[in-house]
Formats: structure tokens, C-alpha cells, sequence
């Protein structure tokens, strides 16, 4: 599994294609892998794909309404999503050129028998998590038009951590536009779950014959 990162991968450092290597490596192997954010980018370009900084801007918190394409509806790592739902989410980057053998929204990456599943946004972090990260980033959410002051930046964090610690704060939850998808966080991390079992166990118990 490879979640989320500071850095960007259209820069090509050193520590950038060590990790494209990696993915390589785990496609030729046939090695289930999950990406998350970064994770799926790093797995795009491995796989012949393109990431370039997304010409709209940042995006943060969490990505709204989320509509998975027919492709998506069917595709096992979805299971158990609505046909539309919100999830935790922060990035500056897109995938602008999807690898030839992608399949959109079910997000799965071939490359010479090995698959990578992946999403742009973070069904593994909790809301602390999130709250967390925007805490360590008020500038830049005060400087990118996010909040208008550092300490609207700190009280936003803060309320996210507050409703993490107590899901059943309905005022939160109203205020910030949140339900079960992502106050849940068995239904957060459906893909994740649905990776394991779909990709991870059948694949170790293939290995484990041979």
C-alpha cells in the first residue's frame, strides 16, 4: 500500500523515482498494491500514465460527491459505496493522462499481469488525521483563499478533531457537510477492506499453492 506525500512526482527527484521504480517492480511481480492520493499517482506514472499540478487548484478536506462511472459501480472496490458519497481528501496534483489499460473510477492500473487499485483521495485517514494536517498547513490554507484568517484555519482543524473524537456531534457534522461515508470508519475504508479481500488473500492463497 502507498498513501499520501508532500512531494511531486512530475519533479523526478531522486526520492521521486525510487518509488516509481518500486511500482514497477511491484507490477512485474504480480504484487497486489493499493494507492492512496500519491499512491495512485506514483502508480499512473509507472504504468505509462501522466501527473501534472491540477490547473483549479488544491483540493482539501474532503471531495464531495463522488459518483462512481458504470465501470466503478461494478468494480469489487467499490462495494458496499452509494452512488454518490464524500471522502477525506487533500492534494494539488491530477492524473492528466491515465495509463492505457486504466479503467476510470474503478481506478485499476494493469501492467504486464500486475494491477494496481487506487483513488485520489484518503479513505485511510480519520478526521483527526485530516484535522491534523490542516493544523500543520494554516498558512497555506489562509494563503490559498481556504480560510480568511490563521485562526479560522486553527478553529476548521479543530472541529474536525473535535467530531473524530465524538462522531455523535450532529452539530459538527451538519456544519461540515458529513455522514456515515466518512464519520464511519468501516464504511470509509470500504476500499481498503475490499482490497484486502478481493486482491491480498486470494493472491496469497494463489502464492501459497505454488
Amino acid at each position: 500500500m502507498l498513501t499520501g506525500s508532500a512531494l511531486n512526482i512530475y519533479d523526478l527527484a531522486p526520492e521521486v523515482t525510487r518509488q516509481i521504480d518500486l511500482m514497477r517492480a511491484a507490477y512485474a511481480s504480480g504484487t497486489p498494491v493499493f494507492g492512496s492520493c500519491w499512491g495512485l499517482q506514483v502508480g499512473a506514472v509507472a504504468a505509462g500514465g501522466d501527473v501534472k499540478k491540477n490547473p483549479l487548484g488544491r483540493e482539501v478536506g474532503f471531495a464531495r460527491n463522488i459518483a462512481p462511472s458504470d465501470a466503478g459501480r461494478a468494480h469489487p472496490m467499490l462495494a458496499g459505496r452509494p452512488a454518490a458519497y464524500d471522502a477525506p481528501a487533500i492534494h494539488l496534483d491530477i492524473i492528466a493522462t491515465p495509463p492505457d489499460d486504466c479503467i476510470v473510477l474503478a481506478a485499476k492500473i494493469r501492467v504486464n499481469g500486475g494491477a494496481l487499485w487506487g483513488v485520489q483521495y484518503h479513505p485511510e485517514f480519520s478526521l483527526a488525521e485530516i484535522g491534523a494536517i490542516l493544523d500543520s498547513r494554516r498558512r497555506m490554507l489562509v494563503g490559498e483563499g481556504f480560510c480568511a484568517t490563521l485562526e479560522e484555519a486553527a478553529a476548521y482543524a479543530a472541529e474536525l478533531k473535535a467530531l473524530d473524537a465524538d462522531p455523535a456531534r450532529h452539530d459538527l457534522a451538519w456544519r461540515h457537510g458529513l455522514d456515515g461515508e466518512v464519520l464511519d470508519p468501516v464504511r470509509r475504508t470500504a476500499e481498503i477492506r475490499n482490497f484486502v479481500e478481493h486482491r491480498v488473500k486470494p493472491e496469497k492463497s494463489r502464492r501459497g499453492r505454488e
